[in-house]
């Protein structure tokens, strides 16, 4: 039965992803490719997705705005230039990515379109396909001995470095500014962009799209080049100024440029790039291969089956962390936050945790010797000088401290959000205190027998399976 709605901004998701996402019980809403705006919000209004797994088509405030259950934007790659991150911050709504799904995919890439430029491969192929024969003088140059230069220096230009070292070419990389970029032996470091234009007879591009890198490459910028250099871009679009690159490429400053991306993709039919004869260009596929695929999907739905089911999602796939809503505020105004005896539990009336109304969300009591630094006898569960937890077989009972704010969601236990499919509100019998970070006896039996997640019903509580409460 089907639990959660995820939306997938493409016609196709690789077959280990879905079958991740049906085992969370998730029903996928496929769309066209290259779905605007407008039509990725229509379709997260039209069946309220609980998830966006977003590959070809952008997630604005208005899609993020669209379901009051959404509460996960996972992307298809690795780039989240599509996303509307500051949007989903403020919202409360985590994103998420696949780093490192694609890098030697990209980086081959790179290197092809390397080769392809220095060996003139286009106007060889267009001059045999004309029915002529080495009409006139080639274009033909030596890979070794060539200067390559690459702005930014993550992992897929780390893994180009790599692969054109053994070619004998000069390399020099400019990391991120104010970063601690190690570099490889045999390649060395730019001091500024201006050097790096200087040095490079080859540029390949590998920063990430943002408003600091806009048109990073200008006119002013390819004009520090050399003459007859080559511009290589499998990065973000934006990165070039593609009026400027136009120019450049027909003054004959830029000899050539390999673009696997452009600024608005797909490119209209009248891209003045598009059949330029100094252009090598492929429709955003670097990334693209049988085993790239499998990983950007997986990964991706990984992250949204785990954050839908209450599993922790990875720390390095975080993009920006959920943010729990308080009330009062306006993320808890639009997730319709309200006091409630949860429903869920089916606890009988006055039978809720110690110290807690299931009609009230007043705080309870603070005590004085209670501080919120940690797990165990400390922590946002429990007081430095609390009251021990009850071993197992032992009722909570009056000897439990007094409840605190959940880490999950920011209520007090027994009252809670629309998003409680978390399911980390619960409290078990072992030790009488909510959420399943409660105790470490929970998480060293989570192996044990059970009725399924969410618990047996038992006394004052819930039993977690594996629980020996």
């Amino acid at each position: 039965m089907s639990r959660f709605d995820v939306i997938m901004t493409s016609p196709r998701l690789a077959e280990p992803a879905v079958a991740v996402l049906e085992a969370a019980g998730c029903t996928i809403h496929y769309m066209p490719p290259y779905p605007s705006a407008e039509a990725v919000a229509a379709l997260t209004r039209e069946v309220q997705a609980h998830a966006i797994l977003t590959r070809q088509g952008p997630v604005t405030a208005a899609a993020l705005d669209a379901s009051a259950r959404l509460s996960i934007v996972a992307r298809h790659g690795v780039g989240v230039d599509d996303v509307d991150l500051e949007g989903a911050r403020a919202r409360g709504i985590m994103v998420a990515r696949a780093p490192g799904s694609n890098t030697r995919a990209v980086a081959e890439h790179t290197l092809a379109m390397i080769l392809a430029m220095a060996k003139d491969f286009r106007a060889l192929g267009e001059t045999i396909a004309a029915g002529n024969w080495r009409g006139g003088a080639t274009k033909v140059r030596d890979i070794r001995g060539l200067r390559l230069g690459l702005l930014g220096f993550g992992a897929i230009a780390r893994d180009v470095a790599l692969l054109a070292q053994p070619f004998g070419m000069h390399i020099m990389a400019l990391g991120r500014p104010g970063g601690t970029t190690t570099l490889p032996d045999g390649i060395s470091a730019a001091p500024d962009l201006p050097t790096l234009l200087r040095h490079s007879e080859v540029l390949s591009l590998h920063c990430p799209y943002a408003p600091q890198t806009h048109h990073i490459i200008n006119a002013a910028a390819l004009a520090q080049m050399p003459a007859g250099s080559w511009l290589v871009n499998t990065a973000r679009g934006g990165l070039i100024d593609e009026a400027a690159l136009h120019a450049a490429l027909d003054s004959g400053h830029i000899a050539g440029a390999a673009l696997d991306v452009f600024e608005t993709e797909p490119p209209p039919a009248d891209y003045a790039l598009r059949t330029h004869p100094r252009v090598l260009a492929t429709p955003h596929v670097s990334g693209v291969t049988d085993g790239s695929l499998v990983n950007m999907g997986l990964m991706a739905a990984e992250c949204i089956a785990a954050h839908l089911t209450g599993q922790p999602v990875p720390a390095e796939r975080i993009v920006v962390p959920p943010r729990a809503p308080t009330k009062g505020s306006a993320l808890g105004s639009r997730w319709g936050l309200r006091p409630q005896t949860p429903s869920l539990f089916r606890l009988r009336r006055g039978r809720g945790h110690p110290g807690l109304s299931t009609t009230s969300t007043a705080p309870p009591p603070r005590k004085a010797e209670q501080t919120d630094v940690g797990p165990g006898t400390s922590g946002p569960w429990r007081g430095a000088g609390a009251a021990p937890l009850p071993g197992p077989g032992q009722s909570p009972g009056l000897a439990s401290p007094q409840p605190r704010r959940c880490a999950c969601c920011g209520w007090w236990p027994g009252v809670w959000c629309r998003r409680w499919r978390c399911r980390r509100c619960i409290w078990c019998r072992c030790c009488g205190w909510p959420c399943r970070r409660c105790c470490g006896r929970w998480v060293a039996r989570r192996g044990g027998g059970g009725r399924g997640r969410r618990g047996l019903r038992s006394g004052s509580g819930i039993m977690w399976p594996g629980c020996t409460g």
